[in-house]
């Protein structure tokens, strides 16, 4: 959730994505955008081999999946005295009355399902991309 967008070898070059949070990967497959790490013990492992270059204990990936599945959500740093703004207030009613919360329901806000959004371009056009849980949107760049 680094705002930054990726162009990774593991769905070819020339598509690059914004990162998916790490938070709930665990909980929330599949664990890369494009769906192409089913879960994310299998993009640990990925990662490892083809993002670090390495060979690694499987004890080592174990560690990093126990320290993912730890990662607890913080509460937004816009809340007004801990409680939604009024802005957020009423960016909760758009949600509900665009009908956002069919794809993003809660808890986990993401019904685990992908779609052709129509937002892809170049490699990615009609490709069904998943639906990202929104737990800690605000880390998001807009």
């Amino acid at each position: 959730m680094d705002a930054l967008n990726w162009d990774l070898l593991n769905d070819g070059m020339g598509n690059p994505k914004q990162t998916k949070s790490m938070l709930w990967s665990h909980r929330t497959p599949p664990a890369m955008l494009s769906g192409v790490r089913e879960t994310a013990e299998t993009a640990v492992r990925a990662g490892i081999r083809f993002i670090q270059f390495a060979v690694r204990p499987e004890e080592d990936a174990r560690a990093i999946d126990e320290y993912l599945k730890s990662l607890a959500p913080v509460p937004s740093p816009h809340l007004d005295h801990g409680r939604p703004s009024a802005v957020a207030l009423r960016g909760a009613r758009c949600f509900e009355e665009a009908g956002c919360a069919a794809c993003h329901p809660p808890p986990l806000y993401t019904n685990l399902k992908a779609y052709d959004a129509g937002t892809g371009v170049g490699p990615d056009a009609g490709q069904p991309l998943d639906t990202p849980t929104l737990v800690e949107l605000w880390r998001t760049a807009p």
